[in-house]
């Protein structure tokens, strides 16, 4: 019985292959296609194998193994870099001219100098992503996922381009008349810097609290805090300590930015003149942690987004460290299975 079921699973595979690999030649080097088609036959072919293999049958065991691996090879043909475009070649694909129609506007946007900044791009005008290629930190663009928090904020909102440090729209057009034209492309794509835009880290000394994210939404939508964003903040729940009232701070705040790692690491220089909430123009996540003169602190979400962290007044060093669990726990395991490997390959010998 587990004979005949082997071959109805190799035969039901060479039933949805056939058709896949009938398009493929006929359609040449351009033809792709769901890898549904594949997983299932793939499937059904190490069954096959497994079942065979059961029963002690190695012609049979064989012969399944090695339709498995050719179902694994066309498959990492459907996927493999034949589909990649030559970029010595950019007739073949009009996406590639593309890349290099806007190098002069990367070019204006490289040589700013000053805190780092943001960039949204119309993507109506420049079809692909222009930071990703340019190597600029770009707000909007393609990407397969995102922390929901950012959802909290409307990303394509003017509180939240002041927040995020959109410093400049790059578009045909201005988005509102707000928007001051900084540079003129030859591509006839310009760049309009926003006005009001904050640094990448800053701080505050009033705090409002809100207890879940539609309070949340509520404030950033009150027009005398989305105007005063670089003085006040909001966060869900509320802070261990209060900060100072802004009339009780004798000079201004210094934030400057000392090491800037995006991914990994984040160091500020932060000269407060009394208590205040230093905020970090960087997505809160699960993951990061934070120290003030090297003890470690809280991390809070800021604007529902943001991560701030909470100091008393005087000089510190702030520094955002990305530290997962995950890291830990996945390193402990690769580790523990090494070791395991190790031991069973000693005692097979012994």
């Amino acid at each position: 019985t587990s004979d005949r079921f082997s071959w109805i699973l190799s035969a039901a595979a060479l039933v949805i292959l056939l058709p896949a690999w009938g398009k493929m030649i006929a359609s040449g080097r351009d033809s792709l296609f769901e890898d549904r088609i594949f997983f299932t036959a793939y499937l059904a072919l190490t069954l096959a194998a497994f079942l065979a293999a059961y029963r002690r049958d190695a012609i049979s065991s064989r012969l399944f193994t090695i339709a498995v691996f050719a179902v694994a090879l066309s498959e990492l043909y459907n996927q493999s870099s034949q589909h990649f475009r030559n970029r010595f070649q950019p007739w073949n694909d009009s996406s590639i001219v593309h890349t290099t129609k806007h190098d002069d506007i990367a070019a204006f946007l490289r040589a700013q100098s000053g805190q780092p900044f943001r960039i949204e791009v119309d993507d109506q005008k420049i079809p692909y992503n222009f930071g990703d290629w340019h190597g600029l930190e770009q707000i909007n663009g393609y990407l397969a996922s995102l922390t929901s928090n950012i959802l909290r904020l409307d990303i394509g909102s003017d509180p939240a381009r002041v927040l995020f440090g959109t410093r400049y729209w790059i578009g045909a057009e201005p988005q509102n008349p707000a928007q001051r034209l900084v540079f003129r492309g030859v591509s006839g794509i310009n760049v309009y810097e926003n006005p009001g835009t904050l640094p990448r880290a800053w701080s505050v000394h009033t705090v409002f609290t809100a207890q879940n994210d539609d309070e949340l939404r509520a404030l950033l939508q009150q027009p005398r805090i989305a105007a005063n964003l670089a003085n006040a903040a909001f966060l869900k729940g509320s802070l261990p300590q209060p900060v100072d009232p802004p009339f009780a701070c004798p000079t201004p705040d210094r934030i400057r930015l000392l090491n800037y790692e995006p991914g990994s690491r984040i160091r500020l220089e932060a000269n407060l003149s009394c208590r205040a909430l230093v905020i970090l123009s960087e997505t809160f996540y699960p993951g990061w942690t934070a120290t003030i003169d090297g003890r470690p602190t809280d991390i809070h979400e800021a604007y529902g987004t943001l991560r701030s962290v909470l100091a008393g007044p005087g000089q510190h060093t702030i520094e955002f460290r990305y530290r997962p669990t995950s890291l830990y726990f996945g390193a402990s395991l690769a580790v523990a299975a090494a070791l395991s490997t190790l031991a069973l390959c000693f005692f097979r010998r012994t």
